[in-house]
């Protein structure tokens, strides 16, 4: 029996779009161009989420906690990447460290570190 992977994304994205918030992943992306200058675009991407706090058991798993770190359980359209800003519950956050849950290379679901 094959496991659908994409039924279960959609599955837990369905289940955090109903029980959290819209989250917006902000990236600010650079281009050299030939004369030497650099151009930077922002670009945002919206998802949902719900924001936590970190457990002991969470130790393990992320490096460096410190205490007004918050756990963002999200589904994204795109990889988040460390230094990326991210907005939820109406406060502006940088992505620390993350995880993502990559079940036969289909990320289902990330788990950022985030610092206010």
């Amino acid at each position: 029996m094959a496991i659908d992977y994409n039924r279960i994304k959609g599955v837990a994205k369905r289940l955090i779009s109903e029980n959290g918030q819209p989250v917006t992943l902000s990236r600010i992306d650079s281009t050299d161009n030939s004369d030497g200058s650099v151009d930077e675009t922002e670009t945002q991407h919206i998802g949902s989420g719900v924001v936590s706090g970190f457990t002991e058991r969470d130790d393990k798993t992320f490096a460096d906690l410190q205490a007004n770190d918050a756990k963002l359980i999200c589904t994204l359209p795109v990889r988040p990447e460390r230094g990326d800003q991210i907005t939820a519950n109406g406060k502006d956050w940088r992505i620390v460290d993350f995880r993502d849950v990559n079940p036969a290379n289909v990320s289902l679901i990330y788990i950022l570190q985030c610092r206010a």
